[in-house]
This record gives structure tokens, C-alpha cells and sequence, in this order.
């Protein structure tokens, strides 16, 4: 219990004590730490995906990327490939993207099409804070 004796109205000791963590979260979010990884798709394992107004066909092969720690805000996220593995009797199309990033991970797809045929594609992704 409070006593009332003791209560002071002067918030100025809280305003400080809220500056102090205000800083210290300030200074944590400029000391967080990137994370890296890399994944192995293979699109022409996947089902083809057929659009009949135009005869394109294109497989997409999708991998959900886990950050070993969640970000404190949505990260950036930079893409490259490592090594590409593809049939060399065919045209060489690929497509690498991501989708649906969150302080938590995102969406890793690499996407073939036509008569392309990508044996592996490896992707390196490196995750920042903003």
C-alpha cells in the first residue's frame, strides 16, 4: 500500500526513468544483429501451373525461412544465388523472390517456366534491421 504521506506529485524522477529505457531500447535496436542462411529449392520438382490463355506453364517451389531470433522491426532482406544446377538443352529462366516478411521470417520462391529446367537453385538470403 501507498502512503499518502510519502506520494509526491512531482513526475519528473518517472520522466527520467522513461527517458533512461527509452534510450536503452534506442541503443539496442542500433546494436541488433543481422542473420543469414541458405536454401535449396528445386522448381522442376514442383506441379506445373498452367494458364491456358496464353500456354505458359510455370512451377514455383516455395521454402518458409525462420529467423533464429525475431527481429525487433520488419527487417531488409537481400537475395543471391550460390550455385545454379539446370539442364543445359533448355533456356536458363529463373525467378527468385520473396513474399509475406515479418519480424519472424518470410517466404523464400524460386519460380521456372516454359521448357526451363532448374535442377537446384541455391539462394543465400542476409536479413538486416532497417
Amino acid at each position: 500500500s501507498v502512503n499518502p504521506e510519502r506520494r509526491s506529485e512531482d513526475a519528473s524522477p518517472l520522466a527520467d526513468v522513461v527517458e533512461q529505457l527509452a534510450q536503452q531500447v534506442s541503443d539496442l535496436r542500433a546494436n541488433e544483429a543481422g542473420r543469414s542462411g541458405e536454401v535449396i529449392l528445386t522448381p522442376h520438382d514442383e506441379p506445373n501451373i498452367h494458364f491456358p490463355e496464353n500456354d505458359h506453364v510455370e512451377r514455383i517451389d516455395t521454402h518458409h525461412v525462420t529467423f533464429s531470433e525475431p527481429f525487433s522491426t520488419v527487417p531488409v532482406v537481400t537475395l543471391g544465388f550460390t550455385s545454379l544446377d539446370a539442364d543445359n538443352d533448355y533456356n536458363l529462366r529463373v525467378h527468385t523472390y520473396l513474399e509475406h516478411l515479418t519480424t519472424t521470417g518470410f517466404d523464400l520462391s524460386v519460380k521456372e517456366w516454359h521448357n526451363s529446367y532448374n535442377y537446384a537453385v541455391n539462394v543465400m538470403w542476409m536479413a538486416c534491421p532497417e
